[in-house]
């Protein structure tokens, strides 16, 4: 079935979206970004005609037919996301409507509106996370601010997302998964930690996922069931070949989320043979057994014990492959009450 740019599956068959997205004089165009706000489906990327109307690189769809949003946007939209009531569009732009802007707009349901003195290099992904919107991009300020990389934006200010990361084109990727939010791209540092093209951020720090991250960029994400899927242009995921798309799973994954329910936990050898003892102090343990879990980074259990009441335990995984594990200790209920890594060398 012929369909200009955007298309939608229902489940068992693909249709069209009216007319779909065209360029003023035929030639290429394209759809970078969606969002759902106000009920409508928001649509950014490289046009200027939806449905047959003109529609400045963003147009919305009822179900039935296209919309244009004022005068549009001057320049190619990247990246959607819904913000306080407001849509937020990113990407390589000077103009919304009739505001000057920089690379990143709201639009409130009648009008554009700049936010704030915006960055000086394109905006490539937009995601709320906690009470702010994150942009992430290939730019070094935002309003005014160094940033590297990546911002919030809280609705008045722009604030930097710590050291940010650094590298090749910046972040083009966002996702929140178990309380963190996860940044991908290309970029290879964040201060002076290696985090290869993935990272986290929990408010505070930045932190890898996996020592090795991922060999190239990181394009899009996507959480299900308990995991992370990360697509993009790589060969590479930690120590797995996938070839651009791998997935980050299992409920111990993202270690920085645990509400920690004991305080100190010591792991010793650490990285280990595979032979090591985790150690519980400052709370006893006898008020309720606990369970350990270790996940493999594919998100595989590959050990568990319950009723542990002593405070110190040894736990032999020399059978494993040599890398990192998450371990996961969890009360008498099962909820969670502390994890981290091992590596076996």
């Amino acid at each position: 079935m012929p369909a200009n740019n955007v298309a939608v599956w229902d489940g068992s068959h693909w249709d069209t979206v009216g007319s779909g997205l065209s360029w003023c004089s035929g030639g290429l165009a394209w759809a970078d970004a969606m969002a759902v706000y106000n009920g409508k489906l928001y649509v950014g990327g490289a046009f200027c005609h939806a449905g047959g109307i003109k529609a400045n690189n963003i147009a919305c769809w009822d179900g039935s037919k296209w919309d244009s949003l004022s005068s549009g946007i001057n320049d190619s939209v990247y990246a959607l996301a819904v913000y306080n009531g407001n849509l937020y569009a990113g990407g390589q732009f000077t103009r919304a409507g009739s505001q000057t802007v920089s690379n990143i707009a709201y639009w409130d349901g009648t009008t554009w509106n700049a936010v704030g003195s915006g960055t000086n290099a394109p905006v490539l992904a937009l995601m709320q996370y906690k009470s702010a919107l994150y942009a992430g991009g290939g730019f070094s300020t935002a309003g005014g601010v160094t940033a590297h990389f990546v911002a919030s934006w809280n609705g008045t200010i722009w604030v930097a997302a710590g050291a940010g990361v650094t590298g090749t084109t910046g972040v083009e990727a966002f996702c929140v998964f178990n309380g963190m939010l996860y940044a991908g791209g290309l970029f290879n540092k964040s201060g002076s930690l290696t985090v290869n093209n993935i990272a986290t951020w929990n408010g505070t720090v930045w932190d890898t996922v996996s020592i090795k991250g991922i060999n190239s960029t990181v394009d899009a994400f996507a959480v299900l069931d308990s995991a992370v899927y990360a697509g993009g242009q790589f060969t590479r995921a930690g120590e797995v070949a996938a070839s651009d798309i791998a997935v980050w799973g299992g409920k111990s994954l993202g270690v920085n989320n645990a509400t920690s329910k004991i305080s100190n936990v010591v792991v010793y050898p650490n990285p280990t043979s595979g032979n090591f003892t985790i150690s519980v102090f400052g709370k006893s343990v006898t008020a309720y057994p606990l369970s350990v879990e270790i996940y493999n980074v594919l998100g595989q259990r590959v050990y568990f014990q319950s009723g542990i009441q002593q405070a110190t335990f040894n736990i032999d995984l020399k059978h494993q492959c040599a890398g990192i594990y998450f371990f996961r200790l969890a009360d008498e209920s099962g909820s969670p009450v502390n994890q981290g890594k091992v590596i076996i060398q």
